[in-house]
């Protein structure tokens, strides 16, 4: 991790070190700053790490509290709080793995947002960070999904062969969820903290604008088999 404040002379703050990882691949911060997650491509995203008889320590995401990484060491472990990866297993040949991933806005609770690849599109509690579970998830048929995001109610999921799904989770936590007129992926913008009132975050990464949030217009692209906690957005008219 580093402190970018000045750009022309980053400072490393601390290195976080995981047998478990193959490739430190994605990061997110929850929104109130307390918990950074880690993301395991392991074996670069082209290998079956989702097998029934793969561990759920292969391909996951690792949660860290932010406070507790000070360490500079080159081979000292920082004690994670607890990992998550999908409880469905995906086959002995499909590719499977955490890959890009946001947490959702919510007071209270932490809901991360993740594409697996052949895995799908996953929504996964990790309040109690030492026992995650999945929320729920979109797995339509020969999914290949690369990036799954959430943005104003809506995920966004980006596929290698569907292209766009824009799905909506049924979940009644998705009511509490804040609405921004952007959204940076993966931000460290302070929304709130556990005394304070929400207030709108003030990026440190440059911010993409978008327009005011609208109904999608994308259409599904082949077939879908829905599951778990999600259904598809009806194209508009």
């Amino acid at each position: 991790m580093w402190d970018i404040s000045d750009l022309e002379r980053p400072r490393t703050t601390a290195r976080v070190h995981n047998p478990n990882v193959q490739i430190w691949h994605s990061a997110a911060f929850t929104w109130d700053n307390q918990i950074v997650v880690f993301g395991d491509e392991a074996g670069g995203g082209g290998a079956p790490f989702s097998k029934a008889s793969d561990p759920s320590t292969v391909g996951a995401a690792w949660f860290y509290r932010v406070a507790d990484l000070d360490n500079l060491s080159a081979t000292a472990q920082e004690q994670p709080l607890g990992h998550f990866k999908i409880p469905r297993p995906q086959g002995d040949v499909a590719n499977c793995t955490m890959h890009n991933f946001n947490v959702i806005p919510i007071r209270g609770r932490y809901l991360l947002v993740s594409a697996n690849y052949s895995g799908g599109t996953s929504v996964a509690d990790f309040t109690d960070p030492a026992s995650a579970s999945e929320l729920g998830h979109f797995d339509p048929h020969g999914a290949n999904t690369w990036s799954s995001y959430w943005y104003n109610n809506f995920i966004y999921t980006n596929d290698s062969g569907r292209g766009v799904d824009v799905v909506l989770l049924s979940d009644p936590a998705r009511a509490a969820a804040r609405k921004f007129p952007y959204l940076n992926p993966r931000p460290r913008s302070r929304c709130w903290t556990e005394t304070s009132q929400p207030t709108r975050g003030r990026g440190e990464q440059v911010r993409r604008r978008h327009p005011r949030a609208e109904a999608p217009q994308w259409k599904q692209t082949g077939a879908c088999s829905a599951a778990g906690s999600f259904r598809p957005v009806p194209a508009r008219p």
